[in-house]
């Protein structure tokens, strides 16, 4: 079959590129022709994206600004960081010529399915019309199929200015999964179907040995610091504090300069221009993870990593708690420093854990199955 995906592949992101790589090497190991669809909300444009005034609102886009250039003083950083997520596309993805929005629907047509997913593609907070794209509005279901897999609206609270849009577009999919409990939830309301949950496309992949660079061998041990949460700053650097001497090894962090704009002051080491793959290899090396990232503790999962998950009380949260409690280390997820200290020497059960992400794993690749043929 042939397959076009929408989602965040074009993302400076280290998880919604894995997520949209995981997704490309699944489909085509069952066999399908599969392509991205370069299409980029307004929101998203290029010029945008190298003012690092690409999302939010006015106030947020000058807030992001002052970081870069004066708080954090990250611009020199940035343009290693974004060149180093160009030349992975390049290498990783096949995509469709850059198409406008009145094209959209012509595109569609070359393909027997559209797919959607994963990460937070129906997120409509904080965002305007154009969040439609995600909801697969440009085309109505029919020679082409609408698919979701693992579609996340990332928390409970939506954009309700676009809610009954929403529930056209979703009563237009041929098949809807989701990634988590909130996003089931969301879908049953604005549609009345129940739709299963299945693993992100990174964990339905698991292995991601082939994309690894060699840019840990020669760091020597480490714990891996990978935080995007800058509410939660105070708490993280003194995480860095408490681990090294509790481990008595340096703390090494990945700073996403140009998408988080922010970093950890006091790691012994910081990495500001990280490739996807170099982000992997640096993870799969480390010795311990400590995050507030979904991916990262993902791959802690993965690489069999001890690990601590710190969240607050917000919207990352969601997605964190489900794939905690989902994937059997529930006592990971970690909201104080006292609890995340308490959890440090804990081990993972990791044979629990794989047999957890092996059975999610098995029932996901039964709904794209049947969804796909």
């Amino acid at each position: 079959m042939r397959i076009g995906i929408v989602t965040f592949y074009s993302e400076c992101n280290y998880g919604a590129f894995l997520q949209a790589l995981g997704s490309k090497k699944v489909l085509e190991s069952m066999g399908h022709d599969v392509t991205f669809i370069n299409f980029n909300p307004a929101k998203d444009s290029s010029f945008l994206l190298k003012l690092g005034l690409h999302d939010g609102t006015f106030s947020r886009k000058v807030a992001r600004r002052y970081k870069i250039y004066f708080k954090y003083k990250l611009k020199p950083y940035c343009k290693p960081y974004l060149d180093a997520f160009a030349r992975a596309r390049h290498d990783f993805f096949a995509e469709t010529e850059k198409v406008e929005k009145n094209r959209l629907g012509e595109l569609a047509e070359r393909f027997d399915y559209i797919y959607v997913g994963s990460d937070q593609v129906w997120n409509t907070r904080n965002s305007g019309s154009e969040r439609l794209f995600y909801f697969l509005d440009f085309f109505k279901s029919g020679a082409t199929r609408k698919v979701s897999y693992a579609a996340c609206f990332g928390q409970l609270e939506q954009n309700a200015a676009l809610e009954a849009d929403v529930r056209k577009c979703l009563a237009d999919f041929d098949a809807i999964s989701v990634r988590n409990d909130v996003s089931q939830q969301l879908v049953e309301r604005y549609t009345g179907r129940r739709a299963p949950i299945v693993c992100d496309p990174t964990v339905l992949l698991g292995d991601f040995s082939f994309a690894e660079s060699n840019r840990a061998d020669t760091l020597g041990d480490y714990t891996l610091f990978y935080c995007l949460d800058e509410r939660q700053r105070a708490k993280h650097e003194k995480m860095v504090e408490l681990l090294r001497q509790k481990y008595n090894r340096p703390v090494l962090t990945i700073t996403s300069s140009h998408h988080t704009a922010w970093t950890i002051t006091n790691a012994d080491t910081t990495v500001y221009d990280a490739s996807p793959s170099d982000w992997l290899a640096l993870m799969s090396h480390a010795r311990s993870v400590y995050t507030d990232s979904f991916h990262g503790a993902i791959f802690a999962l993965l690489y069999h990593k001890p690990l601590i998950i710190m969240a607050d009380d917000n919207e990352r949260a969601y997605r964190l708690r489900d794939a905690s409690q989902r994937y059997g280390i529930a006592d990971k997820f970690c909201t104080t420093v006292d609890e995340a200290i308490a959890q440090a020497d804990v081990e993972i059960d990791f044979p629990t854990v794989d047999r957890l992400l092996a059975d999610h794993r098995a029932k996901s690749t039964s709904f794209l199955n049947d969804a796909l043929r």
